[in-house]
């Protein structure tokens, strides 16, 4: 027979297993440490804890706010034992009453663990945004994405940040304001397609907002930012459903990176047919339109217009 094991070694053995995601085996452990009668405080404590993360780790919700509950009376019957789980708990209980569809008392959780950990900010605030988001309370989303977005340091995250909360803004029709915090991405963001797709964005929130032109202009900066991007092709769409001016030439290049195969060999056909054989760009259009065919499986028009390339514009 072998020895039982010590509190101690459960609890390692528990966190162990925690580690490497076998979670019901870890609870296994931290269940049965819970169940001796001469298991010390420190490690009641800490056992406890830890069977709250396990459950938590697998979304049982449920299972999660009775082992906190249980913490809170080993920690109000000994007041001396006030430690880091005093409040290292709370965030646990708002993420589980998050999970179990009760935001409001999730906010209320999550705002009592920022007054000990005001540095968590920028992890909490996106949450507290969530939450308010899930009660139809945008204004107020947008108030803690404004407050996370000014906890960060991290680029990427503030981009994101600031995504969700021109999204608040736009879900309380308050395009200006969306647009300003796209801007502010603009500011800081350097990838050409997300930069598309961020002008795209600003087009959309100027056009729900009434202001075409401005639509207009937002639209067309994402052609040119990354016309390779999926964000041009739907800036394209859009210019295109406004019965808006746009070079033949380069609608038909979107159009092809966009695998649009049709479009694109109208938009290059209808440039060809009202370009010079001179012009700078016929040759690209005509590979263009040969490539659109290619992809369309049309291979005798493919051939034909290839050959063409190849024959006036070695």
């Amino acid at each position: 027979p072998s020895a039982t094991p010590k509190p101690a070694e459960r609890l390692a053995e528990g966190l162990r297993l925690h580690r490497y995601g076998d979670y019901a085996a870890a609870r296994e452990q931290f269940t049965a440490l819970l169940a001796e009668p001469s298991v010390d405080l420190a490690t009641k404590l800490q056992a406890r804890y830890a069977l709250a993360r396990a459950h938590m780790a697998e979304n049982s919700y449920t299972e999660v706010i009775p082992v906190l509950d249980a913490l809170d009376k080993d920690l109000a019957e000994n007041p001396q034992a006030k430690d880091q789980f005093q409040n290292k708990e709370l965030f646990l209980r708002a993420e589980a009453q998050n999970g179990l569809g009760q935001p409001s008392q999730a906010i209320a959780t999550y705002w009592r663990f920022l007054e000990v950990y005001p540095w968590m900010a920028e992890v909490v605030q996106q949450r507290i945004a969530a939450a308010y988001a899930a009660l139809g309370d945008h204004a107020s989303a947008a108030v803690a994405y404004r407050r996370a977005a000014d906890a960060t340091t991290d680029p990427v995250a503030l981009v994101s940040l600031l995504e969700n909360l021109a999204q608040s803004y736009n879900n309380q029709a308050h395009y200006t304001e969306a647009v300003a915090v796209y801007d502010e991405i603009l500011k800081t963001a350097k990838n050409p397609d997300y930069r598309a797709y961020i002008e795209y964005q600003a087009g959309e929130s100027l056009s729900a907002g009434g202001d075409t032109p401005g639509a207009v202009t937002r639209w067309r900066n994402a052609t040119t930012t990354s016309p390779t991007s999926k964000s041009a092709y739907s800036a394209l769409i859009e210019l295109v459903n406004h019965d808006v001016d746009f070079d033949l030439y380069q609608r038909g290049y979107i159009d092809l990176q966009a695998e649009a195969w049709t479009p694109a060999q109208n938009a290059f056909q209808s440039y060809l047919d009202n370009a010079a054989s001179t012009d700078s760009r016929y040759a690209q259009a005509l590979q263009g339109l040969g490539q659109a065919y290619l992809h369309a499986e049309n291979y005798s028009a493919a051939v034909e217009t290839l050959d063409r390339v190849i024959n006036g514009y070695p």
